[in-house]
Formats: C-alpha cells, sequence, structure tokens
C-alpha cells in the first residue's frame, strides 16, 4: 500500500493537476455533481469525507474562488449552508472522469488477473468493514 500511495497517487493526482485540481477537491465536486439536483449540505460532504467542517470549509473557498461551487444558506434550516457544483465543476469532473478511471486501470486493474481483481475486491471490502466498524470513527474512543 505504502509503495502504491508513493508511487502510483502522484500519477493519479496529475490528471486532476491539469484541471487545477486535487484529489480531494476532485472528489468533492464528483460527489456533488452526484446528487440529484448537484448540491448537499455541506456537514453531510464533511462528513462523508471525513473530514472537519473547517478543513472543508478552507477548501470550499478555494473551489468557490475559482467559480468550482457555489455555497448558500439553507432555506430549511438557516444554520446550515448547501453547498453546489456549477457548471463549470459539472465540467471538469466530466474533463477528468475518463482519464482517471483510464489511470487506475492502467496502474491497478491492468496487472491483475480476474482471480485477483476477485480477491482484491473482497479484501477492499473485508478492510472497509472493519475500518467503518472502529469506535474512533464515530467519535466514541476513549483512548
Amino acid at each position: 500500500m505504502v509503495v502504491f500511495w508513493r508511487l502510483g497517487f502522484p500519477r493519479l493526482e496529475r490528471t486532476f493537476r491539469r484541471v487545477g485540481l486535487n484529489h480531494l477537491e476532485y472528489g468533492f465536486l464528483a460527489v456533488l455533481a452526484e446528487q440529484p439536483e448537484g448540491a448537499m449540505p455541506a456537514g453531510d460532504l464533511a462528513e462523508l469525507a471525513g473530514i472537519s467542517s473547517s478543513r472543508l470549509s478552507h477548501r470550499l473557498k478555494q473551489l468557490e474562488a475559482t467559480g468550482d461551487v457555489e455555497r448558500r444558506t439553507d432555506t430549511h434550516d438557516r444554520r446550515s449552508v448547501i453547498v453546489a457544483v456549477t457548471d463549470q465543476g459539472r465540467t471538469k469532473v466530466d474533463d477528468v472522469h475518463q482519464q482517471h478511471l483510464a489511470d487506475v486501470r492502467q496502474l491497478v486493474f491492468d496487472h491483475l488477473t480476474p482471480e485477483q481483481t476477485g480477491a482484491l475486491a473482497e479484501a477492499m471490502v473485508a478492510i472497509t468493514t472493519n475500518l467503518t466498524a472502529h469506535p474512533f470513527l464515530h467519535g466514541t474512543n476513549d483512548g
């Protein structure tokens, strides 16, 4: 995993950088673009990304400054902020999406047999299940 992170991840990042994004920002835009109205509460986006509201706010300021997202007050809960992907942000996601999939295929899946791909999928499910079961993820870790 460390080798992939150190050698493969920078190759994936290059695709995002072509449109002025990093992987986290691409992820935000992609999630928003998949929403029915291209928008969701900022708190939900932070929770989904596993980051603090302040870190999300910092990233959203950058994305807002470049015209990729808009923030507005939730009409149903004035304390909440809704984040919406703009047409420009959606275009960036569309421009990068196919290349990102090709990069992942090339770096990971093109070198695996179907059996290895199945084993990797099973392993990732087990890892995800384990990680999401940990108390620290839910703010209940006493240690």
